[in-house]
């Protein structure tokens, strides 16, 4: 009773956040959600980007492809408005300062390993995909490593939109059976970071069945470093998430939008699906 008494009243001072974010103390009592609570200004825009980019492969080196099937360079790839918004807000001290908190975390999660994060939000919110890009391009710049992120809410994809990757295959290809994963990653204009689209269509009859997410997971982190999966709100689909898949999860809280009752419906839905809710990240700017 006293851990959720705790846990509601650090949701209400969430949600009561007004102006821009700023960074918040853990919740601390044992059996409470959040070893870390880093407030992320996702809406940030500062200067246009520079500096070269870095080819990622995702964890196929070019003379494992002919050149005629490479990926162009990223200094090559066209930048979508999402990814140039990743990189103006990356150009702020604010945000590098609350991104070093969240890679941080991430990476003492990891232990030293290759680790997959995902990433929730609240039931009826807009997702916060310049959150999670900032995450990746921040974790790929400062461990010079490749970072692969997975848009795994294959009903909304607006992660998946706000890359113009809709109409590409992707995670429901997978699940279907029809191709591999090494086939439908595509590389991103952001340094070190590359995208995995939800896909097409839907799920066939036996494609949520055949291989969940879990497994894909585990089979990707032989490869790959760092895995962020940005899984939406939809608890219907967690079951072919495999949890333990996963070495941290957060819930992104919208600020002076969620309210503290969502808030705590959706970490009991995550707890109860078993996810190691790491904490909340706070996203948005008044």
């Amino acid at each position: 009773m006293q851990a959720r008494y705790l846990m509601s009243k650090m949701l209400e001072a969430l949600c009561q956040i007004r102006g821009q974010g700023k960074a918040l103390p853990p919740m601390g009592p044992s059996g409470v959600p959040g070893s870390l609570l880093a407030a992320v200004d996702a809406g940030t825009q500062m200067a246009d980007p520079r500096g070269q980019r870095d080819e990622v492969t995702a964890g196929k080196s070019p003379e494992d492809t002919p050149s005629s099937q490479r990926e162009p360079q990223h200094a090559s790839l066209a930048m979508s408005p999402l990814e140039r918004d990743v990189m103006h807000a990356m150009q702020s001290d604010r945000t590098q300062r609350q991104m070093l908190q969240l890679t941080a975390a991430i990476d003492q999660a990891a232990a030293g390993d290759s680790a997959a994060v995902s990433f929730h939000t609240c039931a009826g919110e807009e997702a916060s995909p310049t959150l999670l890009l900032q995450t990746a391009l921040a974790f790929a710049k400062q461990k010079r490593t490749n970072v692969v992120v997975v848009d795994a809410d294959t009903h909304r994809q607006e992660l998946t939109q706000g890359l113009g990757a809709d109409g590409q295959s992707g995670l429901i290809e997978i699940f279907n059976g029809v191709q591999r994963w090494r086939e439908v990653i595509r590389p991103l204009a952001l340094t070190g970071v590359a995208f995995l689209p939800a896909g097409r269509g839907v799920l066939g009859k036996e494609g949520s069945g055949t291989l969940r997410l879990g497994r894909l997971i585990d089979r990707m982190r032989s490869e790959i470093p760092l895995i962020l999966v940005y899984a939406g709100s939809d608890a219907g689909h967690f079951m072919q998430f495999q949890p333990s898949s996963f070495r941290a999860s957060y819930l992104v809280l919208q600020l002076g939008q969620t309210t503290p009752q969502a808030a705590q419906s959706a970490i009991d839905t995550l707890q109860s699906s078993e996810f190691q809710v790491s904490g909340c990240v706070v996203a948005g700017a008044a």
